[in-house]
C-alpha cells in the first residue's frame, strides 16, 4: 500500500496506514470514526487523506491530546466538505449505501414473471436515496404500513421461491406484506403522495403540539436501536450492550430532530416523484438490506 499513489488507495487502505502511523490517535474510536467519516464524505478522498496525515503530524509536534486532535479533524472536515458532517441528525444518504440501509428509488416493472427479481425491474439509481433500517422502522413504518397495498399487481407478483413437483407441476410461493430483506416493496406515485401528505400533517402536529394518528406511534420504540443509540459513537461496547439489555419501549428523540428528518425526506421524495414521472417510471420501491 505504501508503494501506491495515495489516489489509488481505498478508504480501508487509508485507515490501515493511518492506524499504523498514528496509533496514539487512531486507537481512540472517536478519532478513528471522525477520520473515517471525513474520508467517506470527501469528494477528493486522497486529498483529504493527505491533509489528515499532515494534521496528525502537526498534532504530534504540538503534543495535542486526543480531544484537541478530534476538534482539529472536525475543523478540517468543515474546511474540506463545507458543512458540519458531525452534527446530530437522522441520516439520509443521497445515493446507495450497501450496509444496513433501505434503498428508495423510482422503478418500473418490465417483466411480470417475478417482480421480486432485479432482472425484472428497471431501477432509476441516479435518483436513489438510502435510509438506515432502524430509522425506517422508527420514523417511516407507520406511514409505509398504512399505505402499502398488498393487492397492487407489482406486489402480488413478487415470488419468494418457485419449484416443480414430481408430476411436473410448477408451484410458487408469493411474498406477502411489507418485506424487510432484499425485497421490493412497491408504491404507486399516488400512494407516495398520500404518505407525503400525512408526513406534512405530522410535521405540523409535532410543531404545534396537537395529536394526529401518527404522533402517538412515533413515541413507541421500534427497531433495534433508538436514534440516540445509532449515532452515539462515543459509547463503549459495554455501554452499548448495557443499553440493549435494558432497551426502552418509548422513543424520546427530540422533536426538532424528527421534524428536520421529515423535512429533508419530503423534499427528496417530492423531487423523486417529479423526475421519476418525467423519465417514465411509475412506482417507488423501498427495498430493505
Amino acid at each position: 500500500m505504501r508503494l501506491c499513489p495515495p489516489s489509488q488507495l481505498s478508504i480501508w487502505d487509508m485507515q490501515v496506514l493511518l492506524g499504523e502511523d498514528y496509533p496514539s490517535y487512531m486507537t481512540d474510536h472517536r478519532i478513528r470514526h471522525a477520520a473515517h467519516r471525513l474520508l467517506l464524505q470527501s469528494r477528493i478522498r486522497y486529498k483529504s487523506y493527505l491533509r489528515l496525515r499532515a494534521l496528525f503530524d502537526e498534532a504530534i509536534a504540538g503534543e495535542l491530546d486526543n480531544q484537541q486532535a478530534l476538534a482539529e479533524i472536525k475543523r478540517l472536515s468543515f474546511d474540506v466538505i463545507g458543512r458540519d458532517i458531525f452534527k446530530l441528525e437522522i441520516g439520509i444518504v443521497d445515493g446507495h449505501d450497501s450496509s444496513s440501509y433501505f434503498w428508495i428509488m423510482p422503478v418500473r416493472v418490465v417483466d411480470v414473471s417475478n417482480t421480486d427479481s432485479m432482472d425484472c425491474v428497471a431501477e432509476m439509481k441516479s435518483n436513489e436515496i438510502s435510509i438506515e433500517e432502524n430509522d425506517i422502522a422508527q420514523y417511516l413504518t407507520p406511514f409505509l404500513y398504512k399505505h402499502f397495498d398488498d393487492e397492487l399487481d407489482a406486489n402480488k407478483q413478487r415470488i419468494e421461491e418457485r419449484w416443480i413437483d414430481e408430476d411436473g407441476v410448477e408451484h410458487s410461493t408469493p411474498i406477502r406484506g411489507f418485506g424487510w430483506n432484499l425485497t421490493y416493496n412497491f408504491f404507486t406515485f399516488e400512494s407516495i403522495q398520500s404518505i407525503l401528505d400525512d408526513i406534512h400533517d405530522t410535521v405540523d402536529a409535532l410543531l404545534t403540539g396537537r395529536e394526529n394518528e401518527y404522533t402517538a406511534k412515533l413515541r413507541e420504540k421500534r427497531g433495534w436501536a433508538t436514534y440516540q443509540m445509532l449515532y452515539a459513537r462515543d459509547l463503549s461496547e459495554e455501554q452499548i450492550k448495557e443499553y440493549n439489555d435494558n432497551r426502552p419501549t418509548k422513543d424520546d428523540t427530540e422533536i426538532s430532530l424528527i421534524v428536520d428528518f421529515y423535512q429533508r425526506f419530503l423534499y427528496r421524495m417530492e423531487y423523486m416523484l417529479k423526475v421519476g414521472k418525467e423519465k417514465g417510471y411509475n412506482l417507488i420501491s423501498f427495498m430493505g438490506p
